[in-house]
């Protein structure tokens, strides 16, 4: 289809190759990109919020404008999609301001939960310390949300996808 590529609403164009410098997209009622980093919403009155692959300092540091500029409550849950620091070293910034819970597949974790176990590219020397560690095939719940965790090696060997259903959308998050 070179030439014709398929046209899809819920795509921010504006948020392509970009490092998460960029002002919040809307990708749905319920749902937020700035360069790799989602955040999805709660439906519940006091707005919790989740994210997803927070990198710093770039979407780190753009959480905060959007929790005020959306009237976010408190974020809950961080979750990483894989093992490359530009998809999680935001988790030590938000940590020290925030009290998320920290969330990824088993297999993800292996490597940031002792970064000097193995040899692999592009990890940060600090260790994670994760509230969940969830199999291939295991569903957990966050809110309204059923999260899917599938084992998903690909860029990295340490990679996951996330299947769940946002604002009537089936949803696949992936590095």
């Amino acid at each position: 289809r070179l030439g014709n590529a398929p046209q899809y609403r819920f795509l921010a164009r504006e948020q392509a190759e970009s490092n998460g410098s960029k002002p919040w997209s809307r990708v749905s009622e319920h749902l937020w990109l700035t360069g790799n980093t989602y955040v999805l919403t709660s439906k519940d009155r006091d707005t919790p919020y989740l994210v997803f692959d927070p990198w710093d300092p770039h979407s780190a540091r753009q959480l905060p404008k959007l929790r005020e500029d959306q009237k976010l409550g408190r974020m809950e849950v961080v979750l990483f999609s894989h093992a490359h620091y530009d998809h999680y070293d935001g988790i030590y910034s938000l940590l020290k301001r925030d009290n998320p819970q920290v969330w990824t597949l088993d297999h993800v974790a292996l490597p940031l939960v002792d970064p000097y176990r193995l040899r692999a590219p592009f990890l940060d020397v600090r260790p994670i310390k994760f509230d969940k560690q969830l199999k291939d095939g295991e569903t957990a719940t966050w809110r309204e949300y059923s999260l899917k965790f599938r084992f998903l090696p690909g860029q990295t060997e340490f990679t996951m996808g996330v299947e769940t259903t946002i604002d009537d959308k089936r949803c696949y998050f992936t590095a």
